[in-house]
């Protein structure tokens, strides 16, 4: 059985050798042990650029508990800090009106990591997202 942290590294792999460059894949579960490890080996790999969606100090906090050293080198986005998440509530609010969400709302959902990892790659800030590693499926497919 293939575990979680070399299943994601080999999408990662197939997903860079198709595309033919080097894709950026945001990461909406960044303070996870599981996803912190499959980076760290993406960054030593050199295969794609990740970047973790977060809490900076706690990701750097546990990286370094892990002895996970290539995380100093990966793009860390605070989604409740990042001026971003006003875009992408806009964005969201534009799409998702008419099926009853409000601007209110849209802001509300960019507090939430794979809501904003989501808009991210839909309005092409990362090629790709990956989530799903400590959350149901329900909630991890959901803002997809």
């Amino acid at each position: 059985k293939v575990g979680f942290v070399r299943s994601v590294i080999n999408r990662v792999k197939n997903q860079s050798a198709a595309m033919k460059k080097i894709p950026s894949i945001i990461f909406a579960e960044g303070d996870s042990v599981k996803v912190l490890r499959a980076v760290n080996q993406i960054v030593e790999e050199g295969f794609a650029s990740p970047i973790l969606v977060g809490n900076p100090d706690k990701i750097k906090r546990v990286s370094r508990e892990k002895g996970l050293d290539n995380i100093e080198n990966v793009k860390i986005i605070d989604h409740l800090e990042d001026p971003k998440a006003e875009v992408y509530a806009k964005t969201m609010f534009d799409l998702r009106h008419r099926r009853g969400v409000m601007f209110p709302e849209a802001k509300h959902l960019m507090r939430d990591s794979n809501f904003f990892a989501a808009m991210a790659v839909h309005l092409g800030d990362a090629d790709a997202m990956i989530t799903g590693s400590d959350s149901k499926y329900a909630d991890a497919v959901k803002p997809i």
